[in-house]
């Protein structure tokens, strides 16, 4: 029969406690990297959410974007006005320009008050502009909208207060004081007129 030595006995003990050490090293590394797989799996579950989240969000912007651009180019006080932005916007777009070429075009009845002005001319840029205008010029104002991700109808309407304005101008009803109608301050009686009974 073999004997077994102490330094053999000490060696395969030894042999024996490294390998149960390793085994419950490698199977502790194993439950962590198995936490670590399913947390990753989690974290890509959340950055699919997120994706979804975030293009839902695009589209929220898209479809809300137009009337910011038009509340932060015009003041939505009677009358309508461009802002000092929507001044620099018709700039740009050269809004000036193409509503004193075209404002000639615009048919407004005689006794049309300056709403009826305003949205008439509103009506003209919205269905007829784009048809009067050169290959240029609406080149020039679709690559405006194109490029600064704007709706075309918010330029339109931009040009439509100009030419209100260029209007209501040659009709002696300054822009800002159209709606003098509805001040706070009550008419002038004309001179020679009576407020009393005799």
């Amino acid at each position: 029969m073999q004997t077994i030595t102490i330094l053999e006995w000490l060696i395969g003990g030894g042999a024996f406690a490294l390998t149960g050490g390793f085994a419950f090293w490698f199977g502790r590394r194993t439950e962590k990297w198995d936490k670590a797989a399913n947390e990753i799996t989690e974290i890509k579950s959340d950055i699919t959410d997120m994706k979804k989240e975030m293009s839902a969000i695009n589209e929220f912007i898209r479809l809300i974007r137009p009337h910011v651009l038009s509340m932060i180019d015009i003041e939505g006080r009677s009358p309508l006005r461009l802002s000092e932005h929507g001044q620099e916007t018709a700039r740009k777009i050269r809004a000036h320009d193409l509503a004193r070429k075209y404002v000639g075009k615009v048919k407004i009845a005689p006794d049309f008050n300056a709403y009826e002005i305003q949205e008439t001319c509103l009506a003209f840029c919205r269905e007829k502009l784009l048809q009067s205008l050169t290959r240029d010029e609406k080149d020039e104002l679709q690559n405006a909208a194109y490029e600064n991700g704007a709706d075309l109808n918010h330029y339109l309407r931009i040009i439509s207060l100009v030419m209100r304005d260029i209007i209501l101008t040659k009709k002696g009803m300054a822009p800002g004081k159209a709606d003098a109608h509805h001040s706070e301050k009550p008419a002038e009686e004309p001179a020679g007129a009576s407020s009393g009974a005799s």
